[in-house]
């Protein structure tokens, strides 16, 4: 956490596995942390400048493609998040899947 702070970022006063720069969060939990940004270039250049300055970061590509989140933004500025795979994985494990069962969309 030390070279985060060193590099700039501000610690959250609510939860200290969380911290930020501008408009780039980083969440960490144990070893492994997500960066969160409004560009790709953003958080590319946030992860260069750490990897720069030591730390062994990996960089596994768009959320949405490592923990099963489908993450869609829309225009208004709401957001839809969607976990298909979790939701086949529910069904499977628990053996109700239907050939005439369908998904509901919750509020």
């Amino acid at each position: 956490m030390g070279k985060l702070i060193t590099a700039g970022y501000t610690q959250s006063l609510i939860d200290e596995c969380v911290i930020y720069i501008g408009s780039v969060i980083f969440i960490m939990y144990f070893y492994d942390g997500i960066f969160i940004g409004s560009t790709n270039s953003e958080l590319t250049q946030k992860v260069k400048t750490l990897q720069q300055m030591g730390l062994d970061i990996e960089d596994w590509g768009n959320l949405s493609e490592n923990v099963g989140v489908n993450i869609k933004h829309f225009k208004d500025g709401s957001y839809e998040f969607k976990q298909q795979a979790l939701i086949e994985a529910i069904v499977d494990d628990v053996g109700i899947w239907h050939p005439h069962s369908r998904s509901n969309i919750l509020p």
